[in-house]
């Protein structure tokens, strides 16, 4: 990757990086992208002044900032295929659960699923569901993917001549960080559902005890 983007010039560059992070975030083929890894390849041209940091920089946090609200919007306009998707594999019960613990905690959620690839898709259509603001996605999206843009630019930066063992890492630590966020919803659903069953268990018996005094 890294000799085909040294051949393009520093304006295509910039372009093409932002029409990739944009896609990333607002279209559901961003699922496919390699977002995290293209911005580590330009933090590490970067380092060899092929194209210059700031701008670049400036470029990621901008495009996958608006490709978020791209993604906001598309998720307020039509369900499309990511959230049958989601709803499918959650079901019914587990989703409306998943957006009420959202709007409580957008703030947190949205920022952390903003460093991980596939939830940087997912996440902007579960906003716009569950009810969050369009403002409060925006300023939050806008702050997490700074610091996103520029803790991977960083690392590209630095990485230097080790940036492929970097950019390899960094891919790699999407899946399991996924699976974990998944596992752990799972779990927090599951004591959920546990507890709502235990309560409308102890109603009832409250109920029957009632009527068995009455009577």
């Amino acid at each position: 990757m890294i000799e085909f983007m040294t051949g393009l010039p520093g304006p295509l560059l910039h372009l093409a990086l932002a029409a990739l992070l944009i896609a990333e975030s607002g279209l559901a083929i961003g699922v496919f992208l390699p977002a995290a890894t293209t911005v580590l390849t330009v933090g590490a041209l970067a380092r060899f002044d092929v194209v210059p940091v700031v701008t670049i920089a400036a470029t990621v946090a901008l495009s996958s900032a608006v490709g978020s609200q791209v993604g906001y919007l598309r998720g307020r306009a039509h369900q499309g295929v990511l959230w049958r998707a989601t709803t499918r594999r959650l079901g019914s019960t587990r989703t409306s659960a998943l957006l009420n613990g959202l709007e409580r905690r957008a703030a947190l959620t949205l920022a952390v699923c903003q460093c991980l690839g596939v939830l940087r898709t997912v996440a902007p259509r579960l906003a716009a569901q569950a009810g969050v603001s369009r403002l409060r996605h925006a300023v939050i999206t806008a702050a997490a993917a700074t610091v996103w843009a520029c803790t991977l630019i960083t690392l590209g930066w630095t990485a230097g001549d080790a940036y492929q063992r970097t950019e390899m890492a960094v891919s790699m630590a999407g899946l399991p960080a996924l699976c974990v966020a998944g596992l752990l919803l799972i779990v927090t659903l599951a004591v959920r559902n546990r507890l709502r069953t235990k309560r409308n268990r102890a109603g009832r018996e409250e109920i029957e005890r009632d009527r068995t005094v009455k009577l």
